[in-house]
């Protein structure tokens, strides 16, 4: 007579069908996994690179061209930056890229002014032969107290100084609804009463910062950074940028080119292109022994950029080194690669308008 309950047999059976569906679910879940950490890591990368994107057209947007007038640059260096340093010369550039210093990315740099009452060139009719005196401009260019405002030559060529100063509480002038006086502080953080600060001839300008923003920007240990050239501070824009390219877009007459070198006539200089190369955020986990297969081809190229006679439209991402010349990405292979590409007009108002 049978016994009651489950035979040896049934219960191994058993057994082997609950561990065959224990591996299956098993198998299911490190699937579903897989693929969950593949879109968060896809995800991750599209937000680095569109906030890298956008954060770079954006600031370059309110940089335009430059400060020029009659085609070339008004100044080509900043008079100091402290109280302390009564001659800084730090090279001022309003737009520049830099594609052959550093292997590893280009730089782009660039100066602009921020806030609401940043504004156009102001040509001041008269003099400025006192660092400290006061400076009447017309009202529609207001200047609030504590703005940044740079001081220029009225001409390409007139001097190689800008001075950056800091405005104290603008003042009628003898009770003219149409122009403010703007003192020169002499106790700010920029440019304090020093000796050797240049002074200016009759119809030079007066640029309104409100806040003076003098930025580089490049790809250094897979993030997209700036640094701030007068304070030296840099700042994380973004994580995942592994590369920055950067090209001129040139007015040829005949419609825009893309070339790596600043024209001769910033006239021609109508736009900048930048294109981000962003690593995607989770390595692959690839099986015991095995070679990765995310990526096999290193060259990672730019869409439609144009061919090497006008500057290289792609990158080897398996080149690419940190500051201490350690490889960047050893293992280029187990990450997936997306490249941004935007470009920005340069005629701004605020700097563009040729005088």
């Amino acid at each position: 007579m049978r016994q009651k309950g489950f035979s040896l047999i049934e219960a191994m059976l058993a057994m082997v069908i609950g561990l065959i569906m224990s591996l299956a679910a098993t198998s299911l879940a490190i699937s579903y996994d897989a693929g969950r950490m593949s879109n968060i890591a896809s995800n991750t990368a599209n937000s680095n690179g569109t906030t890298a994107a956008e954060t770079i057209n954006t600031a370059l947007e309110m940089a335009g061209a430059g400060l020029i007038s009659n085609y070339g640059q008004i100044c080509t260096h900043l008079y100091s930056t402290t109280a302390t340093n009564t001659n800084s010369g730090i090279e001022l550039d309003m737009i520049k890229l830099d594609v052959t210093t550093d292997p590893n990315s280009n730089h782009v740099i660039f100066a602009y002014g921020s806030g609401g009452s940043a504004a156009s060139l102001l040509k001041v009719s008269v003099s400025l032969a006192n660092p400290n005196d006061d400076i009447g401009v017309p009202l529609v260019g207001s200047v609030a107290t504590g703005d940044d405002i740079l001081l220029a030559y009225s001409s390409a060529g007139s001097g190689a100084d800008c001075t950056l100063r800091r405005a104290t509480a603008p003042n009628a002038v003898n009770g003219s609804a149409g122009m403010v006086n703007i003192g020169l502080s002499a106790t700010a953080e920029y440019n304090q009463a020093i000796a050797g600060v240049p002074t200016y001839a009759a119809d030079f300008y007066i640029v309104p910062e409100q806040v003076f923003n003098y930025q580089e920007w490049y790809s250094e240990s897979a993030m997209l950074k700036f640094k701030n050239k007068i304070t030296g501070k840099v700042s994380i824009v973004a994580d995942g940028v592994v590369f920055l390219r950067a090209q001129y877009g040139v007015n040829s007459g005949l419609g825009l080119t893309w070339q790596d070198q600043l024209p001769s006539q910033l006239n021609s200089l109508k736009a900048i292109r930048t294109g981000i190369v962003v690593r995607s955020g989770n390595r692959e986990k690839q099986a015991n022994a095995a070679n990765c297969t995310s990526t096999t081809n290193a060259t990672i190229n730019f869409d439609s950029w144009q061919n090497a006679a006008n500057g290289s439209g792609s990158v080897d991402v398996s080149a690419l080194t940190n500051t201490d010349s350690t490889v960047l990405i050893p293992d280029w292979r187990c990450y997936f690669y997306k490249t941004y590409t935007t470009v920005t007009p340069l005629r701004s108002l605020a700097w563009a308008t040729a005088q």
